[in-house]
């Protein structure tokens, strides 16, 4: 009895071993996976936040443009272009 319950005691071992290891791989590949979605994210958000900052500026630039013509039109700016006054 005590040859066999060495031979389970073994496999256990073993197999706590083996449960061990693959336990580790998986961590490291799953922490992988997280940091690569983290940096993912980042760039995304960074991405979006220019893209929101460059439309904010051609809508005022847009805007400007829009009230300078409206002034020409009510004859209270003559002349020159904005290109032309700089």
């Amino acid at each position: 009895m005590d040859r066999e319950q060495e031979v389970i005691h073994r496999q256990m071992e073993e197999t706590r071993s083996d449960l061990a290891n693959k336990l580790s791989a998986l961590e490291h590949s799953v922490s992988g996976t997280v940091q690569t979605a983290t940096n993912a994210v980042e760039t995304t958000k960074d991405a979006v936040s220019d893209t929101v900052n460059a439309v904010t500026d051609t809508v005022e630039s847009v805007k400007g443009d829009m009230k300078l013509n409206k002034a020409r039109r009510s004859g209270k700016c003559r002349g020159k272009t904005k290109d032309e006054r700089i």
